[in-house]
């Protein structure tokens, strides 16, 4: 993101009312030469470099829309910065094709009439002509499963410019307002290939495992997101939580402002990353999981070093990296591999919670949800969510088999 970019993001963030989110940057530099010798130099700020519309290949995106989507488009909406998300769902209204959207979108509830849900399986086995990517790159297994699926002509619009993707795909960077103004009339492709209707059956399914398993870890992920909904901002860490929320959270109430932070980036400063997220907001949400929160809990220290608000950690406890558990032929591995891959544990999160002065709630059952109805304003909670493995298990693969 370019400086006079970041500049007016902060400007709409400021307008909006909305926290900036925190700005990593990676600098590349080659390796030193240790025969160089730079002598005296002055230092001073350049100039920011001016502001490029977009690059990339217009025309082509337009043809795809027009004519290849007529056998079949997808529209994957991974993050989006606030400034992108009004422009994002005008085209996914315009184009009427299925949505997979991610939560850090902050679109995923609004384009729930348009969204196909949990839908990494039902694409595998019919996967689009055309695929059209907006925003960062999705979190869902089927964008690394097109690295196999070449018959998919997969079209990216990205302010990053990273196409995500090892193999050929073409991508379109810059504003993107400013890439739909240049798009042109944007015409209604629709369901083509019926994903709508064949997502009914998975769907209704869903929602029927999510009453008849309350304690699973899915289910507590839906009850959790009913709550996080009132908040100013969610944060998400790592793989499972993020993946759960995808799938299985509400999808009733919007919720513009989420962050998330998964898969390569690892566990590392997880609970940090929420913290530096909520610093400025009135009410915030996170949901992590045990090892995760183990790993990063030393950070509640900075707790009294932030602005007042109500804030929300809650912690997927399964005893371990449950991730690892469904991971094919776990089952498998010797006891002692299991034990490596899981790194199972009996501890609680109270100690931790007394530990810095956080409010603690456990939930084992759905009823227990009913604690988070007397939260005070401006208090820390600790919230442990501890699910029924043989429950889980049994959602799991009642979908994976659906």
């Amino acid at each position: 993101m370019t400086w006079k970019r970041r500049k007016a993001c902060r400007k709409t963030f400021c307008k909006t009312g909305i926290t900036p989110p925190p700005l990593h940057i990676n600098v590349c530099l080659p390796d030193p030469d240790p025969a160089w010798n730079p002598g005296s130099c002055d230092l001073y700020p350049a100039e920011p470099p001016e502001e490029n519309g977009f690059r990339g290949s217009l025309a082509e995106l337009a043809r795809a829309l027009r004519f290849k989507s007529r056998d079949g488009l997808v529209v994957m909406i991974g993050g989006l910065d606030p400034t992108e998300q009004a422009p994002a769902r005008w085209l996914a209204n315009e184009l009427k094709a299925p949505v997979v959207a991610d939560a850090t979108s902050g679109l995923r509830e609004e384009l729930a009439h348009l969204a196909l849900t949990d839908a990494d399986a039902l694409l595998r086995e019919h996967p689009p002509a055309v695929l059209l990517r907006l925003g960062d790159v999705p979190v869902g297994r089927f964008w690394r499963d097109l690295e196999d699926i070449p018959a998919t002509e997969v079209f990216s619009v990205t302010r990053t410019g990273f196409s995500g993707l090892a193999r050929p795909s073409s991508v379109v960077t810059g504003d993107l307002e400013a890439i739909l103004h240049a798009l042109g009339d944007i015409d209604t492709v629709g369901d083509v290939n019926g994903l709508r209707a064949m997502n009914k059956r998975r769907k209704a399914l869903m929602e029927e495992l999510l009453i008849t398993c309350p304690e699973s870890e899915q289910a507590m992920v839906r009850s959790f997101s009913c709550f996080a909904a009132d908040g100013d901002c969610i944060y998400l860490g790592n793989s499972m939580p993020v993946r759960y929320w995808n799938s299985f959270a509400q999808t009733s109430i919007p919720t513009e402002n989420v962050r998330a932070n998964r898969g390569a980036n690892g566990i590392d400063g997880q609970i940090s990353g929420f913290l530096g997220v909520s610093a400025r907001c009135s009410r915030s949400w996170a949901l992590v999981g045990d090892l995760t929160a183990m790993y990063d809990s030393n950070a509640l220290a900075l707790l009294p070093q932030l602005d007042r608000g109500t804030r929300v950690l809650g912690v997927i406890n399964n005893g371990g990296g449950g991730i690892f558990r469904t991971l094919p032929g776990a089952d498998g591995q010797p006891e002692t591999m299991r034990k490596l891959l899981v790194q199972p544990h009996a501890h609680s999160f109270k100690a931790i919670a007394e530990q810095w002065g956080m409010r603690y709630l456990t939930i084992r059952t759905a009823e227990d949800f009913d604690q988070l109805d007397s939260l005070e304003e401006n208090s820390q909670t600790l919230v442990e969510l501890i699910p029924d493995r043989e429950q889980t298990e049994q959602m799991r693969l009642r979908l994976a088999n659906a």
